[in-house]
């Protein structure tokens, strides 16, 4: 774009009448309607007087200005005014003429007629938006000039990036600029385009191939081109159009985000952690310096408006760069193959541009920016092209590997498949062989089994035989006198063996519900001593319980002892309304409570010890690992803990 200028000002020194003196005013006539005027070498320079600061006394005092070619070298952060006559010719024909400059932060336009002030504008790149003309833009002044006039163009530039101002206006017709500014639009819109078109053609490259190369090339392509657009005055007044130095401190942060990524595009790509630990450790260390740059530059020129401190940090940090990236590949030249050597020729774009950018800043100082956008977007359309054709070639040399590793795959199952094929016939004859054996086994095994049912179903018989007879022989003993009660106290026993008895051969010898032994010995006990039902009995049982078989037989004696106690004893006298036998079992943790108690109101000590009864009972519980207390303070009360892994499970029956 500066060359461009350059030549139009080449174009008007050999076409346009000659420059009599610095000093003399600009002719614009009808003849260089068409050309660019580059201004610095008709106009004069003065550095304002720290205590006057009205345009009129600048534009009234000649005395203290100089010729621009006078002036060695302008200083830092100090303000100018810069004075300069201009002649409209008669014939003047197209009045409108776009006034630009590059870059500086603040510069005030006061255009005179003569000794009246027509217009005063403001604008610079630190200039909010509200104060800018609606027909201006950030870095230009539109002006109507009409013919056969005498202007002064009068200046205030204050520059405070901490670089030295770079005054340089432009003049332009509103045509020849229109058509300067199309053809960089043009050149824009086409590299932006190309940037768009690779963000778009990656995203859906990572969306079909999952691959992770592609994240960090999007990430990198993204940052760089949001960098190189946001360089563009028109990004400033859309996201930040009252505080233009937020977004001018921004902008740097974005082109380190691209750098990161290129770090992580390598790391990735290259395996570099499998490739070189002590690489590896230097781009990560890279990486945080990258990142604690662009905190601390953002902070500190946002606070200061010091751009320049930044950018010999950011320039330092990109020799950097370059030295690591040279020593490191030169290193891992000969480890890498030849899909990620198309990663090392993007990396040297990527270290030339870093160059470029290095001694551009040198030569051009703060008048690089101009230059950067295209460069910029230039460059990593180019380097991005690499990353994407060594990615490609990576996909492809892994697909092939895969196909030829499935081929092999496919081979040696084909092979095994053959082979297992063999053992499998060999086997199944063997197996066949055994199956014949085992079922011969089986067949026996089932004879011997029915034998043992037989055998148990024997001796089940028997024993519920025998132990019918004891129960009628005990009948018979209780109808002598002398031995009735012990014989009836016999006879209960044994019809609560013959109950568990029953209940164990219906279960088959398994566990049996602690709920309907309870209930069943209760109910038995019930109908022989209390056929009318004029004593209640309350159960309430843990559900889910059972009981083994070892725990059964004590467990249904113990219950018919206590039932057939509170019988015989605790309702003789009548005198108890609503008498009830409670029974309640519950679970404690490890332990199973059994309570047993009746509400009769004779509490009898002779009734809890001394008996038979009571003693079968103790025996009973420490035969089943519990303990019993008894308790005679208001009822008649048995608190009985059984063991839960001695004979009881908390498991469903």
């Amino acid at each position: 774009m500066k060359l461009i200028y350059y030549l139009c000002v080449l174009n008007c020194l050999l076409f346009s009448k000659e420059v009599i003196a610095k000093a003399q005013p600009l002719e614009l006539s009808n003849q260089n309607k068409d050309e660019l005027i580059f201004l610095r070498e008709y106009y004069q320079i003065a550095k304002a007087d720290t205590d006057v600061s009205d345009a009129p006394y600048y534009y009234s005092t000649d005395f203290i200005f100089k010729p621009f070619s006078a002036i060695k070298e302008l200083e830092a952060g100090a303000v100018y005014w810069v004075k300069m006559p201009l002649v409209t010719a008669a014939n003047l024909r197209d009045n409108r003429y776009v006034l630009s400059f590059s870059n500086l932060t603040f510069v005030d336009l006061y255009l005179y007629e003569g000794s009246e002030l027509l217009t005063h504008k403001k604008n610079g790149a630190f200039r909010p938006r509200s104060q800018i003309f609606s027909d201006d833009k950030r870095f230009q002044f539109s002006l109507d000039l009409e013919p056969s006039k005498e202007y002064t163009l009068l200046f205030r530039v204050e520059h405070i990036k901490g670089y030295t101002p770079y005054i340089d206006f432009y003049l332009e017709n509103w045509s020849v600029h229109g058509k300067l500014t199309k053809d960089t639009e043009l050149t824009d819109a086409f590299l932006l385009g190309a940037v768009i078109a690779l963000l778009i053609y990656i995203a859906l490259s990572w969306i079909v191939t999952r691959f992770r190369p592609y994240i960090w090339i999007f990430c990198f392509l993204l940052s760089l081109g949001l960098y190189s657009y946001a360089l563009h005055p028109e990004f400033i007044d859309y996201f930040f159009p009252e505080d233009p130095k937020l977004g001018w401190a921004l902008l740097p942060s974005l082109q380190r985000l691209g750098t990161i990524s290129f770090y992580l595009l390598m790391i990735d790509f290259l395996n570099l952690k499998k490739l070189s630990i002590s690489a590896y450790k230097g781009a990560i260390i890279i990486m945080s310096m990258v990142a604690f740059l662009s905190a601390i530059s953002f902070i500190y020129s946002y606070h200061t408006g010091n751009f320049r401190q930044i950018n010999v940090l950011t320039f330092a940090m990109g020799v950097i760069n370059i030295s690591f990236l040279t020593i490191t590949f030169i290193r891992l030249w000969p480890k890498i193959d030849k899909t990620q050597k198309f990663l090392v020729f993007g990396i040297v774009l990527f270290v030339v541009g870093i160059l470029v950018l290095i001694f551009g800043a040198l030569l051009f100082k703060e008048r690089l920016l101009l230059f950067i956008p295209m460069i910029t977007l230039l460059s990593i359309t180019v380097i991005t092209i690499l990353f994407l054709i060594g990615i490609r070639l990576k996909l492809r040399m892994i697909e092939e590997e895969q196909i030829e590793l499935l081929e092999d795959n496919n081979r040696m199952q084909k092979e095994h498949n053959e082979s297992i094929e063999q053992k499998v016939m060999d086997r199944t004859a063997e197996l066949l062989e055994a199956n014949l054996i085992l079922e011969d086994q089986r067949i026996e095994l089932l004879e011997k089994n029915q034998f043992i049912e037989t055998l148990i179903d024997e001796v089940n018989h028997r024993v519920k035989n025998n132990l019918q007879l004891l129960y009628s022989l005990s009948s018979m003993s209780s109808m002598e006198k002398e031995d009735a009660p012990a014989m009836l106290s016999m006879r209960d026993r044994i019809r609560a063996m013959m109950l568990v008895n029953q209940l164990l051969l219906e279960h088959k010898g398994e566990e049996i519900d602690l709920e309907e032994l309870v209930l069943e010995s209760a109910r038995k006990l019930q109908y022989v001593y209390d056929p009318g039902n004029l004593i209640h009995v309350h159960c309430q049982v843990e559900p889910n319980c059972c009981v083994q078989p070892k725990v059964s037989l004590p467990l249904g004696i113990i219950l018919t002892e206590l039932i057939t106690n509170s019988y015989k004893y605790a309702f003789l006298n009548g005198k108890q309304k609503d008498p009830t036998i409670f029974l309640h079992f519950w679970k404690a943790g490890e332990i199973l409570h059994f309570v047993y108690e009746d509400n009769a109101i004779d509490v009898s000590v002779d009734r809890a010890s001394g008996s038979l009864g009571i003693s079968l009972i103790k025996d009973l519980v420490r035969q089943v690992k519990g303990t019993i207390v008894l308790n005679l303070e208001n009822r008649f009360r048995y608190e009985f803990k059984f063991p839960l892994n001695y004979g009881f499970t908390g498991i469903d029956c």
